[in-house]
């Protein structure tokens, strides 16, 4: 997993972006979709990240990309939970 944060600055005050790169073998992929969709929706909504899946045909398949800013709720869970989440269920 490789996480990279970066200031980004708003009129209004700064924020902490950041990007989170974690491998995951594609049979894997399934739950964290989850049916119709509801896993990741709820993770994206949760957690207010914005989460890409690979396609068969990118580089590298097994790349799950999350990005959001950095919030209290994003920072307790902490990045390893954010990225675990029903992967083992």
């Amino acid at each position: 997993m490789s996480c990279i944060v970066g200031l980004y600055y708003n009129v209004k005050f700064f924020m902490l972006r950041f990007v989170c790169q974690v491998e995951v073998p594609p049979e894997y992929h399934s739950k964290i979709i989850g049916k119709k969709g509801a896993v990741i929706s709820k993770l994206r909504d949760d957690y207010q990240v914005n989460i890409t899946m690979p396609k068969p045909e990118d580089s590298n398949p097994q790349l799950i990309t999350i990005k959001g800013i950095l919030t209290s709720k994003v920072v307790q869970s902490s990045m390893y939970d954010l990225c675990k989440i029903h992967v083992n269920s």
